[in-house]
């Protein structure tokens, strides 16, 4: 509809307006009884109808913006098709057709209400082309609000029928998952209802039974990291992508009618304990910070890696030096933690592949100019040595095929080059892999505690700051669930986890 179709409209209802006027004072004239009861009414209506009338004027508008898209579905032979009341924007198509082997229409329009919704499910129902999987994104807090003018419509009732009588189709839908920033910036009525809209949400759509509901948006890692986000409800790329492999791949957190309680629990502790006990950290805008290590660091670059944690909240400058699968000794493997070391200290990449974080992590420090700021190299090498069976010391104590005499030939190489720079020791972290290091690999190899306290022996040698990651993750209530599948890695929020404690121990050193 273009701006001729909008005048027309508006002039309609002016039109009306007017002519209910001349009406109303007829009446008044003639019948003076009930003048009173009809200037009420009058106003009644000046108050509330424009409101509904543009209400309605923006879902032709919508539907009209709809039509597009579903010419494209009807010619386009796709299989499936997302839309949503949030931003879709960082979501790509073609990741239903390479993880789910489904062609899906993204459809770029935000359904503003239930009223909106409503329409676009119908028009899509009525094409000629029927879907075979609907994924569907539901913001809650946008239901409830238009229940407040619009309580005749029961958007539950209206999503459960459409969900019910398509029995052929599967739908899959994703709660919107604002940030905590956004839910911080609302009054404390407004939580509650938003958290109470939320719970609503989630016994009515669990009961269905073709239908699989996901939420995202209790988790500390996501909805505290304002990297992870690029706009109000809008995630950056990378974690778009993280999502979408494990929610519609994965099927991770799913909501069920089991869980339900507890996930909404989960919300509601997430919101509280940030706001009754929010973290502390200092500033740091003119530190900068190089992460070396293994895949910790080196195979989680964006914002839900360790470095991405302490950049957004430090705000240092964070150069991610990492290389996933490498030991800090040497032997073992065409690159290790001191190859890398040693490239950073010449400025050259040497054979790292460009495919590894330390490729760009080297080159960018190269240009950064050391003296303009303060400097320090975070060290976190230890869990391969331990897998690969690495001896822990050897006669010379600068044996770099040693994990002790890598890890004191890195310190001293480090501090050659930047005399000025601090080095933070982190060490190798806790695992259930390997019955959770308990078991020695290789004829050389050591319990992973052994390599642990080498770590701590080399910080105390050289007077170092240091943090006992093994340690730190062992007694972290939820550690089960800060670990991946394999039982070595951290996932998203053991990340967020080791990132906090490394922002913790910065605020120590902070000058």
């Amino acid at each position: 509809m273009g701006w001729k179709g909008v005048n027309l409209h508006v002039l309609l209802v002016v039109m009306w307006l007017m002519v209910l006027s001349l009406v109303t004072a007829t009446i008044c004239i003639l019948l003076p009884g009930v003048e009173h009861r009809m200037r009420e009414a009058f106003v009644e209506m000046q108050t509330h109808r424009p409101l509904e009338s543009y209400r309605h004027f923006r879902y032709l508008a919508k539907m009209e913006e709809l039509q597009s898209w579903l010419d494209m579905w009807e010619k386009g032979g796709y299989e499936a098709v997302f839309l949503s009341m949030y931003s879709l924007e960082s979501f790509e198509e073609e990741d239903f057709h390479s993880y789910r082997g489904v062609d899906t229409l993204k459809i770029d329009l935000v359904f503003e209400n239930a009223l909106e919704l409503q329409g676009a499910l119908s028009k899509l129902l009525a094409c000629h082309t029927q879907p075979q999987r609907i994924y569907l994104g539901i913001d809650p807090m946008k239901l409830e609000r238009h229940l407040l003018w619009e309580r005749e419509l029961d958007w539950q009732a209206s999503v459960a029928a459409f969900v019910e009588e398509q029995e052929e189709i599967e739908w899959e839908m994703l709660l919107a998952y604002p940030s905590y920033g956004e839910w911080q910036s609302m009054t404390e009525e407004g939580r509650e209802q938003g958290i109470a809209g939320y719970g609503r949400a989630m016994e009515a759509l669990t009961s269905l039974e073709n239908l699989l509901l996901f939420y995202v948006g209790d988790q500390e890692w996501l909805i505290c990291n304002e990297q992870n986000y690029v706009g109000e409800g809008v995630l950056n790329a990378s974690v778009t992508h993280r999502l979408f492999l494990h929610i519609f791949c994965d099927q991770g957190y799913r909501v069920t009618a089991d869980n339900r309680k507890e996930r909404l629990r989960e919300l509601e502790e997430t919101l509280g304990a940030w706001r009754q006990d929010p973290p502390f950290v200092k500033e740091r805008s003119d530190v900068v910070l190089v992460f070396l290590g293994d895949s910790m660091f080196g195979n989680y670059t964006d914002s839900t890696g360790v470095p991405g944690v302490v950049e957004n909240f430090t705000k240092a400058r964070c150069i991610n030096c990492g290389y996933g699968g490498i030991c800090l000794a040497q032997g073992m493997g065409d690159i290790s933690g001191m190859d890398v070391i040693t490239n950073l200290c010449s400025g050259q990449v040497g054979n790292i592949p460009k495919e590894k974080a330390a490729y760009d992590g080297i080159q960018e420090f190269a240009g950064v100019k050391t003296d303009s700021g303060r400097l320090v190299f975070i060290l976190n090498y230890g869990v391969n040595d331990y897998l690969f069976g690495n001896t822990v010391s050897a006669e010379d104590k600068y044996m770099t095929t040693s994990y002790l005499g890598a890890m004191r030939t890195a310190v001293e190489q480090l501090r050659a080059s930047y005399p000025d720079a601090e080095i933070l020791i982190l060490t190798p972290g806790y695992i259930t892999f390997q019955n959770c290091g308990t078991e020695i690999v290789g004829e050389n190899g050591a319990l992973l505690e052994e390599y642990v306290e080498a770590a701590l022996q080399v910080a105390r040698e050289y007077d170092l700051p240091s943090i006992n990651m093994y340690a730190e993750m062992e007694a972290y209530a939820r550690n089960e669930k800060i670990l991946t599948a394999d039982g070595v890695h951290p996932n998203e929020q053991g990340r967020f986890f080791l990132g906090m404690k490394l922002c913790e121990k910065l605020n120590v050193m902070a000058r």
